[in-house]
């Protein structure tokens, strides 16, 4: 891969402190752990808006066809559920403080660090199953069709089989684990205070390479070319070879990043967490 044209166009004002975004058909919902609220941006540059306070502070949003779900750091309302288009966000009481959330058509899994499991939620919102896998299960990822856990505690990567809700492989890990996004090739695990990022097979798990990467990376994402991720304090976006890891190029787009996305069109969006803004990048072949 080679560099391309890069644009970084005018920032789009979001809520106070944008620390998490997931793209969702054709909109980028932000969650605002300031603001406690969580902003819609469609992606085709028509208005989008915030929705009211969600009387918790999100720390994640994913969706799917039909739903948006946000997990928070509310103990009382863990994870909030609305259907998509509505503004509105429903509590789930599930009795344990869920960290991470990822969506599909028929639901979306949530991890829980303190109890040592990721936990099936129905369209509803209803628990359909728990899957323990022991550590600490934080960020999640579902790639090649399974449900790939980060165990901070245990530093594994842990496949979850998910029609049958059952663990199925662990993969013990050389690094701190952190974040993890991955496609139907390879998973992608960061090491945040080392500043790595490790490429597992997906085919053959103990093929793994690390690399070290852009300071305190967070969560990385697939797509537009490459591999994408943010060094949140030095304000630029990196993008990578998906196989070799080989840096391509670099963005520089300014401010306190808190987190990016990658839209139907190839676009990357990036949150400024200190200015309450995102930015769209445009790349030109």
């Amino acid at each position: 891969s080679e560099p391309v044209e890069a644009t970084v166009g005018q920032p789009i004002a979001v809520g106070e402190q944008p620390l998490a975004s997931s793209v969702v058909g054709d909109s980028v919902y932000v969650a605002n752990a300031g603001g406690e609220t969580v902003s819609l941006v469609p992606t085709d540059g028509s208005p989008g808006g915030d929705t009211p306070p969600l009387g918790a502070r999100p720390l994640d949003v994913d969706g799917a066809e039909a739903s948006i779900w946000v997990t928070t750091a509310d103990t009382a309302r863990p994870v909030l559920r609305s259907d998509r288009g509505s503004s509105t966000f429903s509590p789930l009481n599930l009795g344990f403080e869920a960290a991470r959330v990822v969506a599909d058509a028929d639901g979306a899994w949530v991890s829980d660090p303190e109890g040592g499991r990721v936990v099936r939620l129905d369209e509803t919102g209803a628990v359909v199953a728990e899957v323990p896998t022991g550590g600490e299960p934080t960020d999640l990822a579902l790639a090649a069709g399974s449900l790939w856990v980060a165990d901070k505690g245990g530093n594994n990567v842990i496949q979850v089989e998910t029609d049958g809700a059952t663990v199925v492989d662990t993969i013990a890990m050389d690094i701190d684990v952190g974040a993890i996004i991955g496609d139907d090739a390879a998973l992608y695990v960061t090491d945040r205070d080392a500043g790595t990022l490790t490429r597992i097979d997906i085919d053959d798990t103990a093929s793994q390479l690390t690399v070290p990467v852009a300071e305190r990376p967070t969560r990385p994402e697939v797509g537009a070319g490459g591999l994408w991720l943010l060094s949140p304090n030095a304000g630029t976006v990196h993008r990578y070879d998906a196989e070799t890891l080989e840096e391509i190029q670099v963005v520089d787009v300014g401010g306190t990043l808190g987190s990016l996305a990658i839209d139907q069109n190839d676009d990357v969006w990036v949150t400024r967490f200190d200015a309450g803004e995102i930015v769209r990048i445009s790349l030109t072949p």
